[in-house]
């Protein structure tokens, strides 16, 4: 009689390739979770207003840190971009294959003399949690999602790298636990935004602290909650490199502030309401500018609710690039010629919305634009992206 039972070693070969199969898989799953070559982004439907503007699909959110990590790191397998080596303390330019500058994953919070005066004041220091949340590993050759808690926050306040810096690690809140031992933010006032902080001899006061009108419960940001911020200090070349990599384009301004609207001709703003406050806008909380600075940082893209076309953060969190080139009367806001370089020379320019976390509520109105220059980015500069069919 002929046995109907398979051999033992033959047995054995199908087991060593059924394991070593599931191994190539499950290595490959994990290989592609870091280098998506297809993305997350999710599109809601746009409708036409009938004249100018066809129907199309928009981005549902601007596009996260996690996003442009996993875009990063699939456009570096396939040889599209570089990474140039670091220059200074701050300039660590990731380029295409044109040798466009994409983003700095160095890039730094704002620091600035905001009220002109020639002197660089507490009151005008920005957060330093306003850095890239973008990081590159040479040895591993791959981008990650910076996380808040594995970073010296201590050197962003070393006079030597940042000469103008002249806040320390206990002006802000959120780092407390990189603070000294004993010393505490239990009991300090938090100041959101104020310049209100100075004694009549001109002294700080005693036991203030700072930190985002979203963020007085003084924790430090997540890694989740970072991957899900907006990304920032993207340049118009790196928010049209995501494009194209994905095959998607960058929306044009009328389709941003068309979308803006949610199909109501008089909204201003592009929220649930068509209306601004510190409940449905990441923005500064309504303060006018010329009271103080605004204290915060981005927040998770889709934090408050959509507009009635399903569409977040139009009005807020970060700046938008769009594919509106700067010619002609848009009633966008002009920046020099020249970039502000003072060099005279014109550089080339785009249209972006200007709706972000630092700015007050006359710019995070839908019709706010601005003119910008290709290799500008810092930190609230972000993107998203529409498809069409």
């Amino acid at each position: 009689m002929t046995s109907s039972k398979m051999p033992r070693p033959f047995l054995f070969l199908c087991l060593v390739l059924s394991i070593t199969s599931i191994f190539i898989s499950s290595c490959e799953q994990s290989v592609d979770e870091q280098t998506a070559d297809v993305s997350t982004v999710e599109f809601v439907d746009v409708p036409g207003d009938g004249e100018n503007i066809e129907p199309f699909k928009m981005a549902r959110t601007e596009i996260t840190n996690q996003q442009y990590v996993d875009f990063l790191n699939a456009a570096l397998r396939k040889n599209m971009i570089t990474v140039d080596p670091a220059t200074e303390a701050t300039s660590w330019l990731v380029l295409d294959a044109n040798g466009n500058q994409m983003v700095n994953l160095l890039g730094i919070r704002v620091i600035k003399d905001h009220d002109r005066n020639g002197i660089y004041e507490l009151w005008e220091m920005e957060n330093p949690l306003n850095r890239s949340m973008l990081e590159y590993d040479s040895a591993k050759e791959m981008f990650n999602v910076v996380n808040p808690a594995n970073v010296d926050w201590t050197s962003y306040f070393e006079a030597a790298t940042y000469p103008n810096v002249v806040d320390q690690i206990t002006d802000w809140c959120e780092f407390h636990k990189f603070w000294a031992a004993g010393v505490t933010h239990e009991g300090r006032e938090v100041i959101t935004f104020s310049k209100d902080i100075y004694n009549a001899d001109g002294s700080v006061k005693d036991n203030i602290t700072f930190a985002g009108h979203l963020d007085t419960d003084c924790e430090l940001p997540t890694l989740e909650e970072v991957k899900n911020w907006p990304v920032n200090h993207i340049q118009y070349y790196g928010a049209k490199g995501f494009a194209d990599f994905y095959g998607y384009e960058l929306p044009g301004l009328p389709e941003l502030q068309w979308t803006g609207k949610g199909g109501h001709a008089d909204w201003v703003y592009a929220t649930d309401d068509g209306t601004i406050n510190d409940k449905n806008v990441v923005y500064n909380g309504g303060w006018e500018r010329s009271t103080g600075k605004h204290k915060g940082h981005p927040q998770p893209v889709a934090t408050f609710a959509p507009n009635p076309y399903g569409v977040y953060d139009l009005s807020g969190n970060v700046a938008e690039w769009t594919a509106t080139e700067a010619i002609g009367n848009h009633g966008c806001r002009q920046n020099p010629a020249d970039g502000g370089s003072g060099s005279g020379a014109p550089v080339a320019t785009m249209l972006r919305i200007d709706g972000a976390w630092p700015r007050p509520d006359m710019m995070c109105r839908i019709s706010d634009c601005i003119v910008t220059e290709l290799t500008r980015g810092n930190d609230h500069f972000g993107f998203r992206v529409v498809k069409r069919e």
